[in-house]
């Protein structure tokens, strides 16, 4: 519960704002370190010292300039020059970029960072043809996660078969005997195939992936999903929409399919708890998940709780409306003059961007 309510997620909000104007997203409040000065689409945020902070002191910066950078050259060139002291934690940032940074800039700081962050590809489980269960599962079985480090991540990342990892979750030398995380492919996508022809489309079908424009690792992972769903026969086209048009569609389901890289609060089962029970990020309403899921958040002895959460994963497993593809491994580069910017809470979305805290040494 104290993690649960640490969180970003948990905010706490102005009575009177949210009943005279009642969206938070678009009625901005000034209760934070920092008030925005300025904010260019797709170039920048500015943000200035907000002096009635209330933690006296704090924060030592005047101001703070976040730049919008989508490709990944005009990024490291922004960092190489000193424009950007930081690349945010949120940014994905590989083995290779690390490499190549500490070639480039041997005092810069490279820190690797444990963020709890999948990669996810979602199918829509209430409309056709995702809500045919056989169609989820030949996805599933089909999709080469092991390629898909490789590609995505570098040949650095983790095979998990949920938004779940730490103790509680499958062991991932068990995954890499099962069915969907096993290699070679040819068996998996063999049924796929048979699967997709009992249901309907042995000559595939199409669909669109929703993604966001302003990550590239989103952009990344629906490319990689439509590589993946043509060798089942499955034409794509991808949506890609700026941060809060694609929330927004996100969040009234207003997709076919999506591709997304979303971040737990914390390794704890009930900080995935949005991948699983009902409403979970698909829509899907599954009783047995839902019961296995409360059954488990009320569950005191570790053992028996685990072996409830190892049901709630197999039983993911089997109806797979969404297909963890693998975790990631990422780093955050700083400059040596930018002092306590390391993330205050590894994992956590939104906390680890806590920029109170941080000063420059002259």
């Amino acid at each position: 519960m104290p993690a649960q309510l640490a969180t970003g997620w948990t905010s706490i909000l102005p009575k009177h704002v949210v009943e005279a104007k009642g969206d938070m997203r678009r009625d901005l409040i000034g209760t934070g370190p920092f008030k925005l000065k300025g904010y260019t689409s797709s170039v920048s945020v500015e943000l200035v010292k907000n002096p009635n902070y209330f933690v006296k002191g704090q924060p030592y910066l005047d101001a703070l300039t976040f730049y919008l950078i989508k490709d990944r050259p005009t990024q490291f060139a922004a960092f190489r020059t000193g424009q950007a002291k930081l690349f945010s934690a949120s940014i994905p940032l590989n083995k290779v970029d690390a490499d190549l940074m500490r070639k480039q800039m041997p005092n810069a700081v490279i820190q690797p960072i444990n963020r709890l962050k999948g990669e996810v590809f979602f199918m829509n489980a209430n409309i056709s043809p995702w809500n045919d269960v056989r169609v989820r599962r030949a996805v599933s079985l089909s999709w080469d996660r092991q390629s898909a480090i490789k590609v995505l991540g570098s040949e650095a990342g983790e095979i998990r078969a949920s938004m779940l990892t730490g103790a509680y979750a499958i062991p991932k030398e068990e995954l890499a005997q099962m069915p969907g995380f096993r290699q070679p492919k040819d068996a998996d996508r063999a049924e796929a195939k048979s699967l997709l022809a009992e249901a309907g489309y042995a000559n595939g079908f199409s669909t669109r992936i929703l993604t966001r424009a302003d990550d590239p690792q989103y952009v990344r992972l629906a490319e990689y999903a439509a590589d993946q769903l043509k060798l089942m026969g499955i034409a794509s086209v991808t949506d890609s929409f700026e941060g809060a048009v694609y929330l927004e569609r996100k969040q009234r389901l207003e997709y076919s399919s999506m591709a997304i890289t979303p971040v737990l609060d914390n390794a704890d089962p009930d900080g995935a708890g949005r991948y699983f029970a009902s409403p979970n990020e698909s829509g899907f309403v599954d009783p047995e998940i839902d019961k296995l899921f409360a059954q488990q958040s009320q569950t005191i002895d570790p053992a028996e709780r685990k072996k409830l959460v190892r049901q709630m994963e197999m039983r993911l497993i089997d109806q797979a409306w969404y297909v963890t593809s693998h975790w990631d491994e990422n780093y955050l580069f700083a400059w040596t003059d930018l002092r306590n910017a390391e993330p205050k809470y590894l994992g956590a979305n939104n906390n680890i961007r806590i920029v109170k805290d941080i000063w420059l040494a002259k």
